[in-house]
């Protein structure tokens, strides 16, 4: 029991994580690019401006994350219903033309015999 528990929320503890330490790891991938070309020194950042580097990616991302949830949604919910119609006649054609071919019936209104891989006759 514990660990069906342990697997249904894994997956939401890792989005958690992500949420957590992305702009983390986003505030220190651009702080190391600031290194290198020499624009900030570590010596010129006090633990104040990281703390607000750090809400200031929080909420970036978290908007970011936002809008792109909201225009897959919009996408999903204005195309999906068309493309799971159109899905749904071919998969009515489909069955249309194989019950079609199970009784025998051809296209030009003779009987045909239905062939199901066996040969006896």
């Amino acid at each position: 029991m514990a660990r069906t528990n342990l697997r249904e929320r894994l997956p939401l503890i890792l989005v958690g994580l992500l949420i957590v330490l992305m702009p983390a790891l986003v505030l220190v991938a651009t702080l190391e690019v600031l290194f290198l070309f020499g624009d900030v020194d570590l010596a010129d950042l006090s633990l104040l401006e990281l703390a607000e580097l750090y809400l200031v990616e929080v909420v970036l991302l978290t908007l970011f994350a936002a809008i792109v949830y909201r225009l897959t949604l919009r996408t999903a919910t204005s195309r999906l219903p068309d493309a799971l119609d159109r899905l749904d006649d071919e998969t009515d054609d489909r069955e249309a033309r194989d019950g079609d071919d199970a009784t025998g019936a051809g296209d030009d209104g003779t009987e045909r015999a239905a062939t199901r891989g066996d040969d006896s006759a």
